[in-house]
């Protein structure tokens, strides 16, 4: 599911270029950091590819990538007991993204092309959750509101192709973000150079 890049040290200008590379644009939409280092690059369909700083591997790119709030994992924010918290266990192997349409009904979603073309924005605002759903009882055990775009505090979720990602998990819960990048309205040189600073910063 990963490539192993060569032993040598690498630089924010090669980070920079081989995250754009992988998702195949000239210039990210956005790019964050997260606490354990690894730096991330969008693409305008919401996929990111990722640079695990601390093994030097890059990881193949996200079919969707999608943000929650810390404090649905945070047991001094969240109770343990309710709905909205989310033990980690749960997060990498039983978790789905699901859109709930205006008839309520939930859509599995994998890629942007299973939202439905009547919903409009504020219907995907509102309507996106991460659920966890248990085989068992045959239903949703745990539900929380997720966003599509990152912001600090927040943790990205990679949903990946489980054939191809580590221990065949359908998605990859990162670590919080601590450093965040808009970059959709700039040119593909500056968003460059914002994606090679995000770098230096976990380089050092």
């Amino acid at each position: 599911m990963s490539q192993l890049d060569s032993a040598n040290q690498q630089t924010p200008e090669m980070v920079a270029n081989r995250l754009l590379k992988n998702l195949g644009t000239s210039k990210a939409m956005f790019c964050f950091r997260t606490s354990s280092g690894s730096i991330y690059a969008a693409d305008g369909q919401a996929r990111t590819a990722r640079y695990k700083t601390s093994e030097n591997v890059y990881v193949k790119p996200s079919k969707i990538t999608v943000f929650l709030d810390h404090k649905y994992l945070d047991p001094a924010q969240t109770d343990r007991g309710s709905e909205q918290y989310l033990p980690n266990s749960l997060v990498h192997q039983h978790g789905f993204l699901i859109f709930t349409d205006k008839d309520g009904k939930p859509n599995h979603i994998e890629s942007w092309e299973d939202i439905p073309d009547s919903a409009d924005y504020e219907a995907v605002k509102n309507g996106l959750q991460f659920v966890v759903f248990d085989n068992i009882q045959n239903k949703a055990i745990k539900k929380v509101p997720i966003s599509f775009a990152p912001k600090l505090g927040t943790h990205p979720i990679e949903f990946c192709d489980p054939t191809t990602h580590k221990q065949g998990h359908r998605n990859h819960f990162g670590d919080v973000i601590e450093n965040v990048t808009v970059t959709n309205n700039v040119t593909d040189e500056e968003s460059r150079r914002a994606l090679e600073s995000m770098a230096k910063l976990s380089l050092k």
